[in-house]
Protein backbone atom coordinates (compact mmCIF):
# COMPACT_ATOMS: atom_id res chain seq x y z
CA UNK A 1 0.00 0.00 0.00
CA UNK A 2 2.87 2.61 0.80
CA UNK A 3 4.65 1.59 -2.69
CA UNK A 4 1.45 2.50 -4.21
CA UNK A 5 0.95 5.88 -2.28
CA UNK A 6 4.11 6.57 -3.19
CA UNK A 7 3.48 5.55 -7.19
CA UNK A 8 0.35 7.80 -7.45
CA UNK A 9 2.22 10.61 -5.77
CA UNK A 10 4.85 10.72 -8.13
CA UNK A 11 2.64 10.64 -10.98
CA UNK A 12 0.58 13.64 -9.79
CA UNK A 13 3.83 15.00 -9.21
CA UNK A 14 4.83 15.18 -12.90
CA UNK A 15 1.69 16.54 -14.11
CA UNK A 16 1.82 19.86 -12.90
CA UNK A 17 3.59 20.93 -15.71
CA UNK A 18 2.22 18.84 -18.45
CA UNK A 19 -1.57 18.24 -19.54
CA UNK A 20 -4.14 16.90 -17.51
CA UNK A 21 -7.95 17.14 -17.03
CA UNK A 22 -11.37 15.45 -15.22
CA UNK A 23 -13.80 13.54 -17.28
CA UNK A 24 -17.11 12.82 -16.03
CA UNK A 25 -18.34 9.32 -18.45
CA UNK A 26 -22.05 8.20 -17.91
CA UNK A 27 -21.84 4.64 -19.79
CA UNK A 28 -24.42 2.04 -21.68
CA UNK A 29 -23.09 -1.28 -22.09
CA UNK A 30 -25.43 -4.39 -23.79
CA UNK A 31 -24.06 -7.76 -23.06
CA UNK A 32 -25.16 -11.20 -23.69
CA UNK A 33 -25.02 -13.71 -20.65
CA UNK A 34 -25.77 -17.53 -20.78
CA UNK A 35 -25.76 -19.07 -17.71
CA UNK A 36 -26.19 -22.84 -16.15
CA UNK A 37 -29.69 -23.61 -13.99
CA UNK A 38 -28.92 -25.69 -11.31
CA UNK A 39 -32.64 -26.57 -10.11
CA UNK A 40 -33.25 -29.82 -11.70
CA UNK A 41 -31.49 -31.30 -14.87
CA UNK A 42 -28.63 -28.94 -15.80
CA UNK A 43 -29.52 -26.57 -18.74
CA UNK A 44 -28.60 -23.41 -19.80
CA UNK A 45 -30.72 -20.19 -19.83
CA UNK A 46 -29.62 -17.06 -22.17
CA UNK A 47 -30.73 -13.34 -21.59
CA UNK A 48 -28.50 -10.02 -21.23
CA UNK A 49 -27.25 -7.63 -18.89
CA UNK A 50 -27.66 -4.18 -19.02
CA UNK A 51 -24.69 -1.90 -17.86
CA UNK A 52 -25.05 1.79 -16.78
CA UNK A 53 -23.58 4.06 -14.26
CA UNK A 54 -21.40 7.19 -13.75
CA UNK A 55 -17.67 7.62 -14.11
CA UNK A 56 -15.51 10.56 -12.86
CA UNK A 57 -11.48 10.08 -13.48
CA UNK A 58 -8.65 12.17 -13.59
CA UNK A 59 -6.06 11.65 -17.05
CA UNK A 60 -2.23 13.10 -16.86
CA UNK A 61 0.86 12.92 -19.02
CA UNK A 62 3.76 12.41 -16.59
CA UNK A 63 6.61 14.07 -17.96
CA UNK A 64 8.14 10.82 -16.54
CA UNK A 65 6.83 9.42 -19.73
CA UNK A 66 9.07 11.21 -22.56
CA UNK A 67 8.51 8.96 -25.92
CA UNK A 68 5.23 10.11 -26.90
CA UNK A 69 2.92 13.09 -25.39
CA UNK A 70 0.01 11.76 -26.53
CA UNK A 71 -0.08 9.04 -23.90
CA UNK A 72 -2.09 10.04 -21.03
CA UNK A 73 -3.01 7.59 -17.33
CA UNK A 74 -6.28 7.43 -16.09
CA UNK A 75 -7.21 6.77 -12.84
CA UNK A 76 -10.81 6.89 -11.78
CA UNK A 77 -14.05 5.58 -9.51
CA UNK A 78 -17.51 5.59 -10.15
CA UNK A 79 -21.08 3.45 -10.01
CA UNK A 80 -22.42 1.23 -12.36
CA UNK A 81 -25.71 -1.27 -12.49
CA UNK A 82 -25.25 -4.83 -13.91
CA UNK A 83 -29.42 -5.53 -14.25
CA UNK A 84 -29.97 -9.00 -15.88
CA UNK A 85 -33.19 -9.52 -18.00
CA UNK A 86 -32.80 -13.17 -17.33
CA UNK A 87 -35.94 -15.53 -15.91
CA UNK A 88 -34.04 -18.38 -13.72
CA UNK A 89 -35.14 -19.88 -10.49
CA UNK A 90 -33.72 -18.77 -6.97
CA UNK A 91 -34.06 -18.60 -3.45
CA UNK A 92 -36.30 -16.34 -2.64
CA UNK A 93 -37.50 -15.39 1.38
CA UNK A 94 -40.72 -16.83 1.78
CA UNK A 95 -42.58 -19.49 4.20
CA UNK A 96 -44.26 -21.17 1.73
CA UNK A 97 -40.84 -22.70 0.28
CA UNK A 98 -42.01 -22.85 -3.28
CA UNK A 99 -39.87 -22.64 -5.86
CA UNK A 100 -39.92 -18.86 -7.69
CA UNK A 101 -38.12 -17.34 -10.69
CA UNK A 102 -36.50 -13.90 -11.33
CA UNK A 103 -38.04 -11.66 -13.43
CA UNK A 104 -34.87 -9.83 -13.59
CA UNK A 105 -31.77 -9.17 -11.33
CA UNK A 106 -29.73 -6.48 -10.77
CA UNK A 107 -25.97 -5.73 -8.65
CA UNK A 108 -24.98 -2.16 -7.34
CA UNK A 109 -21.44 -1.81 -7.59
CA UNK A 110 -18.84 0.99 -6.73
CA UNK A 111 -15.42 0.70 -9.41
CA UNK A 112 -12.04 1.75 -9.46
CA UNK A 113 -10.68 2.61 -13.10
CA UNK A 114 -6.84 2.67 -14.36
CA UNK A 115 -6.39 2.90 -18.06
CA UNK A 116 -4.15 4.33 -20.70
CA UNK A 117 -5.50 6.73 -23.63
CA UNK A 118 -3.57 8.17 -26.99
CA UNK A 119 -5.00 11.50 -28.20
CA UNK A 120 -4.67 12.83 -31.30
CA UNK A 121 -5.97 16.28 -32.58
CA UNK A 122 -7.47 15.80 -35.67
CA UNK A 123 -8.09 19.47 -35.90
CA UNK A 124 -7.74 22.25 -33.98
CA UNK A 125 -11.15 21.97 -32.14
CA UNK A 126 -11.47 17.95 -32.46
CA UNK A 127 -9.74 14.93 -30.34
CA UNK A 128 -9.53 11.41 -31.48
CA UNK A 129 -8.82 9.07 -28.48
CA UNK A 130 -8.45 5.42 -27.85
CA UNK A 131 -8.28 4.09 -24.69
CA UNK A 132 -7.84 0.49 -23.03
CA UNK A 133 -8.81 0.46 -19.59
CA UNK A 134 -9.78 -1.92 -16.53
CA UNK A 135 -12.75 -1.83 -14.09
CA UNK A 136 -12.50 -3.30 -10.91
CA UNK A 137 -16.33 -4.04 -9.01
CA UNK A 138 -17.43 -3.76 -5.91
CA UNK A 139 -20.97 -4.93 -5.31
CA UNK A 140 -22.70 -3.05 -2.04
CA UNK A 141 -26.47 -3.81 -3.30
CA UNK A 142 -28.45 -6.90 -5.16
CA UNK A 143 -32.14 -6.87 -6.03
CA UNK A 144 -34.05 -9.80 -7.19
CA UNK A 145 -37.52 -9.04 -8.56
CA UNK A 146 -39.63 -12.42 -8.38
CA UNK A 147 -41.59 -13.61 -12.00
CA UNK A 148 -45.35 -12.51 -10.51
CA UNK A 149 -44.10 -9.00 -9.56
CA UNK A 150 -46.48 -6.74 -11.31
CA UNK A 151 -45.13 -3.90 -12.01
CA UNK A 152 -44.12 -2.84 -8.69
CA UNK A 153 -41.11 -3.51 -6.29
CA UNK A 154 -43.14 -4.27 -3.24
CA UNK A 155 -42.18 -8.11 -3.69
CA UNK A 156 -38.32 -7.29 -4.81
CA UNK A 157 -36.04 -9.17 -2.79
CA UNK A 158 -33.27 -7.19 -1.63
CA UNK A 159 -29.91 -7.62 -0.28
CA UNK A 160 -26.70 -5.24 1.27
CA UNK A 161 -23.82 -7.86 0.81
CA UNK A 162 -20.42 -6.49 -0.14
CA UNK A 163 -18.33 -8.60 -2.19
CA UNK A 164 -15.96 -8.47 -5.20
CA UNK A 165 -18.07 -8.81 -8.04
CA UNK A 166 -15.53 -9.13 -10.82
CA UNK A 167 -13.70 -7.14 -13.31
CA UNK A 168 -14.15 -6.19 -17.14
CA UNK A 169 -11.25 -4.97 -19.27
CA UNK A 170 -12.33 -2.85 -22.26
CA UNK A 171 -11.09 -1.01 -25.57
CA UNK A 172 -12.98 2.06 -26.40
CA UNK A 173 -12.50 4.84 -29.11
CA UNK A 174 -14.39 8.28 -30.06
CA UNK A 175 -14.69 11.61 -31.13
CA UNK A 176 -14.81 14.49 -28.95
CA UNK A 177 -15.45 18.67 -29.27
CA UNK A 178 -13.22 20.98 -27.87
CA UNK A 179 -14.56 24.57 -26.48
CA UNK A 180 -12.45 26.50 -24.63
CA UNK A 181 -11.01 24.51 -21.83
CA UNK A 182 -14.26 22.06 -21.89
CA UNK A 183 -14.63 19.06 -24.31
CA UNK A 184 -17.52 16.85 -24.77
CA UNK A 185 -18.04 13.60 -27.03
CA UNK A 186 -19.04 10.16 -28.17
CA UNK A 187 -17.29 6.87 -27.74
CA UNK A 188 -17.59 3.14 -28.67
CA UNK A 189 -16.64 0.88 -26.64
CA UNK A 190 -15.80 -2.97 -26.51
CA UNK A 191 -15.59 -4.79 -23.80
CA UNK A 192 -13.07 -7.83 -24.53
CA UNK A 193 -12.52 -9.58 -21.19
CA UNK A 194 -15.36 -9.59 -18.24
CA UNK A 195 -15.39 -12.16 -15.31
CA UNK A 196 -18.07 -11.59 -12.76
CA UNK A 197 -19.10 -13.54 -9.29
CA UNK A 198 -21.63 -16.21 -9.16
CA UNK A 199 -24.11 -15.46 -6.63
CA UNK A 200 -25.00 -18.41 -4.30
CA UNK A 201 -28.68 -17.19 -4.23
CA UNK A 202 -28.81 -19.64 -7.97
CA UNK A 203 -27.30 -22.26 -6.09
CA UNK A 204 -24.17 -21.25 -7.31
CA UNK A 205 -20.15 -21.07 -5.84
CA UNK A 206 -19.55 -18.12 -4.94
CA UNK A 207 -16.23 -18.63 -4.99
CA UNK A 208 -16.15 -19.30 -8.96
CA UNK A 209 -16.59 -16.85 -11.86
CA UNK A 210 -18.51 -16.82 -15.39
CA UNK A 211 -17.29 -14.80 -18.47
CA UNK A 212 -20.20 -13.40 -20.38
CA UNK A 213 -20.59 -13.41 -23.68
CA UNK A 214 -20.78 -10.46 -26.50
CA UNK A 215 -20.91 -7.18 -25.65
CA UNK A 216 -20.91 -3.85 -26.96
CA UNK A 217 -21.44 -0.41 -25.19
CA UNK A 218 -20.96 3.57 -25.77
CA UNK A 219 -20.67 6.48 -23.34
CA UNK A 220 -20.88 10.17 -23.36
CA UNK A 221 -17.71 11.82 -22.44
CA UNK A 222 -16.93 15.32 -20.59
CA UNK A 223 -13.92 16.94 -19.57
CA UNK A 224 -12.67 19.87 -18.22
CA UNK A 225 -8.69 20.68 -19.14
CA UNK A 226 -6.54 21.63 -16.48
CA UNK A 227 -3.45 21.36 -18.38
CA UNK A 228 -5.02 22.11 -22.48
CA UNK A 229 -3.76 19.07 -25.02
Amino acid sequence: MRLIMILVFILFANTIQSQSNFSLTVPGIYTAVKVRNNYGPPRDISGNAITYGVLIAYSMHPTIITFNKRLVIDLGAGYLNHKFNIERPFHYNSPSQILYYTKDYAYDNLVAIVGLTYLYELRKSYLVNASASCTLLRSFHQQYTPTYNSGSDHFTQESDQHFNFGFTASLSCGLSKKINRYSFGLNAMVPVLSQWRKDPIFEDDPSKYFHPGFSLGANLLFKYWIKPY
